[in-house]
């Protein structure tokens, strides 16, 4: 196994060293976490409101062409 290579260009050192210190407060914020996961949260009762409501619209139009049924041979 070959050992980890070291940069011995000085500018290329001082490159990483910033990249560093710029990349731990953006790895530290979980912020951006917390919105997606409620943004999931909401996405998952959207979708749930919406399955419940398209049921409930195929119930009533059972419910409506059953009570038309009835009464156009009631008549």
């Amino acid at each position: 196994m070959m050992p980890a290579m070291r940069p011995n260009i000085p500018v290329v050192k001082s490159l990483c060293r910033v990249l560093r210190r710029g990349a731990r407060p953006c790895l530290a914020d979980t912020r951006g976490a917390t919105a997606v996961e409620y943004g999931l949260i909401i996405a998952l009762l959207v979708l749930a409101m919406l399955v419940g409501f398209v049921m409930l619209a195929n119930r009533t139009t059972a419910l409506w062409g059953s009570l038309d049924t009835r009464v156009a041979n009631g008549r």
